[in-house]
């Protein structure tokens, strides 16, 4: 885990550095989304850094918090876009986020649980933002999301009437979301 920070941390100076070209644009973008799903509604809040390349392709990294249907996760991904520019300074980005996803929460309080195994989960977030822009080089952004996560527990279960032993069985949940998307750019 320890690594994983310090190589985050090495790859957003080396972008802080490589945007003071004419070519490279760095860029943060921050959001909060509420989302509409197959269970149940939800929100997230993300911050995706990185860089513009061109004024045309991005690739950054991202993180975040996710709630829904009583399921809290971390979000950890790299983003791929393309930004299509517009007079008057306005932008529409297409945008893939893929990466891992880290729970925080979920719904059993069951007394006869006796563990709930977390292991990280696939995330996805697929859309289209449109910015306008507020001042120089910061814009009011909206948009819509799709949203896709696959969950996976173990729970250690015991039945004490039957014979007392512990039981483990593997759980899958999969959410898709609709997210509307607003926040800001710097």
């Amino acid at each position: 885990m320890k690594i994983t920070v310090i190589i985050i941390i090495s790859f957003l100076a080396c972008i802080h550095l490589q945007a003071q070209n004419k070519n490279w644009q760095f860029q943060s973008v921050n959001t909060f989304s509420h989302l509409f799903g197959n269970k149940k509604n939800g929100y997230n809040i993300h911050t995706v850094n990185g860089v513009l390349y061109q004024q045309k392709y991005g690739v950054a990294l991202g993180a975040g918090y996710e709630q829904y249907h009583y399921n809290g996760s971390i979000p950890l991904f790299l983003q791929l876009k393309r930004q299509f520019n517009f007079r008057n300074n306005q932008h529409l980005n297409v945008f893939a986020n893929n990466g891992t996803s880290f729970i925080t929460k979920t719904p059993f309080k069951n007394t006869n649980f006796s563990g709930v195994k977390k292991y990280p989960s696939y995330y996805g977030n697929y859309g289209i933002s449109y910015w306008l822009p507020l001042e120089k080089n910061c814009f009011l952004t909206i948009g819509i999301s799709y949203n896709l996560h696959r969950f996976k527990l173990k729970e250690t279960f015991q039945w004490e009437v039957i014979d007392g032993q512990k039981y483990s069985e593997y759980i899958f949940q999969k959410f898709r979301t609709i997210g509307l998307t607003a926040g800001l750019v710097f």
